[in-house]
């Protein structure tokens, strides 16, 4: 039986914006600071970048990144390679660029790249896009490895990995370009915002990127976020179908815009809360995982876990647990395969088997691994989990 609090309902992922932080984006904005240019600093030198250009969206940060790289001549390739199972919004980013995606399979007991189709789609495009979904490694140095053999510029999507270090290293260093995301549920907030970062000299000219969003707004938004987030408030926004919380839904393109410097202050101010809950995650989901399986062997030291995801037995089985548990945090994760989106239901790409993304999208859900989700609910939805046959994604076992 659920536990089933009068008041508290946990949200799937939580992004730290403590009242200072708040409270310092407020006064940089009152006094027309601009700290844009010290956040370009520290991430330049934190993820090893030649150059740093800030946007208004991890999408947008993509979108430009596409744009960039495809500008370049290669004979005989067009196109850019994504997962089959990822954030709609990857979708979003290659049709705003104006080329059109290539799909590669996921392996469902990993999330890494099924091999076999990812060497396959990779065969004639310029750009392949790898995003490790919740934080997990996702192979990347594979990807890296055989990208490199057959010249194909490897975008690293990182937007899900901060408190990630695969191989000991930090997350955001390991593509020929990274995209970063600070939207509201990615770990690191700004509220919003992005950035691409560049790690050759060919991007010389300066990107034309249209104005920035409004602070003022932004800063509204965070606080709304910082107001409502918590379990014993979430329940009202949770509540409002027209938020459309916990759903995944396509957005079409929009023009790429500069950052905000109100999400640049909250970027800047937030890290230290940012970094602390990372660590707070992975502790949880080391038990938690021990608890679903029996032992710890897919518990990952270097990934970020941001949510943690478990595949159940069928699709039905999916749903079920995910609405029976909603109150406590569990969700669905993307429930259609990017091939599948009916915004590419007149292009080729729609064609082709990805069984691996099928059976994802319809059997994956996930865990909340933050601290405001407390041990009791974790135990009860970790015995759920278990008793319903629930096997946690991850790296293979050593």
């Amino acid at each position: 039986m659920a536990l089933r609090p009068l008041l508290r309902w946990v949200p799937p992922a939580y992004t730290p914006i403590p009242a200072s932080s708040l409270s310092q984006a407020a006064r940089d904005l009152v006094l027309r600071r601009d700290p844009r240019q010290d956040l370009e600093a520290l991430l330049t030198e934190r993820f090893e970048a030649a150059r740093v250009v800030l946007t208004d969206s991890g999408t947008s940060a993509l979108q430009l990144a596409i744009g960039l790289t495809t500008s370049r001549e290669v004979p005989g390739r067009s196109g850019v390679a994504l997962p089959a199972f990822a954030c709609f919004d990857l979708v979003t980013a290659v049709l705003g660029a104006g080329f059109d995606p290539v799909f590669y399979d996921v392996a469902p007991e990993t999330l890494e790249p099924d091999w076999t189709s990812f060497e396959s789609a990779i065969g004639n495009v310029r750009v392949v896009v790898v995003a490790p979904l919740f934080g997990l490694p996702a192979g990347i140095d594979r990807a890296r490895a055989l990208s490199a053999e057959v010249g194909v510029h490897l975008i690293e999507d990182a937007a899900q990995s901060i408190g990630s270090s695969p191989g000991g290293r930090h997350w955001g260093t390991l593509g020929d370009s990274t995209i970063l995301s600070f939207g509201r549920g990615k770990g690191w907030t700004g509220g919003g915002g992005g950035a691409l970062l560049l790690r050759d000299g060919d991007h010389a000219a300066e990107p034309r990127l249209a104005a920035p969003p409004a602070s003022g707004r932004m800063l509204a938004a965070s606080a709304a976020q910082w107001l409502l987030g918590h379990p014993s408030r979430f329940g009202v926004p949770a509540r409002l179908p027209g938020l459309h919380l916990g759903e995944t839904r396509y957005h079409p393109p929009t023009p790429t815009r500069r950052m905000a410097p109100g999400s640049a202050s909250l970027i800047l101010s937030t890290r230290p809360a940012a970094e602390a809950e990372a660590d707070q995650r992975r502790q949880r989901a080391r038990g938690m995982i021990g608890g679903i399986m029996g032992d710890a062997d897919r518990w990952s030291a270097e990934a970020g876990y941001l949510r943690l995801p478990v595949l159940m037995p069928s699709g039905q089985e999916a749903e079920a647990f995910a609405h029976e548990y909603r109150r406590l945090g569990v969700a669905r994760s993307y429930p259609t395969p990017l091939p599948r989106l009916e915004v590419l239901a007149e292009t080729p790409q729609r064609t082709g088997r990805h069984p691996g993304a099928e059976r994802l999208a319809a059997r994956l859900v996930t865990l909340p691994t933050h601290s405001l989700a407390k041990d009791a609910e974790l135990e009860h939805v970790v015995g759920a989990a278990r008793q319903a046959g629930g096997r946690v994604v991850g790296p293979a076992p050593a």
